[in-house]
């Protein structure tokens, strides 16, 4: 697990997350008047806040779990195709 060191800090860009949702929301207040660009920016407000919701109940677990990717979990069972996208052999 040589290769997931490279994660070590990340948990720090998640105070830029905080500013965007910050940032998203006073551009919602600001086009309040207009009509199509307060349409689209609480969109943007809610599609942020679902990211955020997705990390907390499916990454951060396993994060935790983890120790940030450092040490394999002690109950982790790799799913179908080790967690790759082509689960067939590449032709030789």
């Amino acid at each position: 697990m040589l290769l997931q060191q490279i994660y070590r800090g990340w948990a720090l860009f998640g105070s830029l997350i905080v500013a965007a949702l910050a940032a998203t929301a006073l551009q919602a207040l600001l086009l309040r008047h207009d009509r199509g660009g307060f349409r689209l920016s609480p969109f943007a407000l809610l599609c942020l806040v679902a990211a955020k919701a997705l990390f907390w109940l499916f990454s951060f677990p396993i994060n935790v779990a983890s120790a940030n990717w450092s040490k394999m979990p002690e109950d982790f069972e790799p799913r179908a195709g080790n967690g790759n996208i082509r689960t067939r052999p590449a032709p030789s």
